[in-house]
């Protein structure tokens, strides 16, 4: 059983060694177990079931659809630094769990949505995760994939109302500059799919479960609607699936928010 970033989704990646010492830890112990893996959205509030909140701008906020597309999990002995080096896509230390098919997650569903396999790691305290952002057809460095997020809903502010609706790919459309010719593989496309490191704490048990907790109020959460492509009063607004705006590249950071988007925890039913 593979305890390292799946090569089946990331086929060029030259995987660790069976014993796992090959991802920064010289021993592990530890038995096999595997556990369940849930993710659950918001409750809505509203007769016509929307989530509302009002952003750091001062946008009063109505969600009626929020989705995130997961196409694997992956737990950390380690909480590494954020960042890292900028040619690769997986953190120091050892991987002791993961979860490697995708489940599109409803972000405004408080229910139990279950991954469609169980996780399998080693009886070892996790002290971070990730979550990659793709779907099972996908591979982790494709340079064109299909949306991860979906979003719509209306938002307003002194006296203006919109209506909005976002559909977040990531492919080469989010892949970062060169800035050092020297490194021609530098912030490879990958990194852009992958949320974490996020804060866990507890080690993986058989009969045990994950859940996964998402609040899209933080995707939204620096928003600036005005700042939309034909922003006016009543208007219907389209977020570009870029960075081109204060709108679009609030909303990718809030995607990408490991310290408030996204809550672990660990419980045996």
């Amino acid at each position: 059983m593979p305890l390292f970033p799946s090569t089946s989704a990331w086929p060029w990646l030259v995987p660790c060694a069976a014993a796992l010492i090959a991802c920064g830890s010289g021993s592990t112990g530890g038995e096999l177990v595997e556990f369940d893996v849930i993710a659950k959205g918001q409750a809505t509030t509203t007769p016509t079931h929307e989530y509302r909140f009002t952003n750091d701008q001062g946008w009063r906020i109505s969600l009626s659809e929020a989705s995130l597309q997961i196409g694997a999990v992956y737990l950390n002995e380690q909480m590494p630094l954020p960042g890292g080096p900028f040619d690769s896509c997986t953190k120091s230390g050892l991987y002791v769990g993961e979860m490697t098919q995708a489940l599109l997650v409803n972000a405004l569903d408080p229910g139990a949505q279950r991954f469609p396999v169980k996780g399998q790691g080693l009886s070892i305290p996790a002290h971070s995760a990730e979550l990659w952002l793709k779907d099972d057809r996908t591979a982790l460095d494709a340079q064109g994939a299909a949306p991860s997020v979906h979003c719509h809903g209306t938002a307003q502010r002194h006296g203006h109302s919109i209506e909005f609706s976002a559909r977040v790919s990531i492919g080469a459309n989010r892949q970062l500059a060169q800035t050092e010719p020297n490194r021609p593989g530098a912030n490879p496309v990958c990194r852009q799919r992958i949320v974490g490191p996020i804060a866990a704490n507890f080690a993986p048990s058989s009969g045990g479960r994950l859940e996964i907790t998402i609040d899209p109020a933080e995707w939204l959460r620096q928003t600036d609607f005005s700042t939309l492509p034909g922003y006016a009063d009543g208007a219907f607004l389209e977020f570009p699936d870029d960075a081109s705006t204060q709108a679009s590249d609030s909303l990718f950071r809030g995607i990408k928010n490991t310290s408030a988007s996204y809550h672990l925890e660990w419980s045996i039913p």
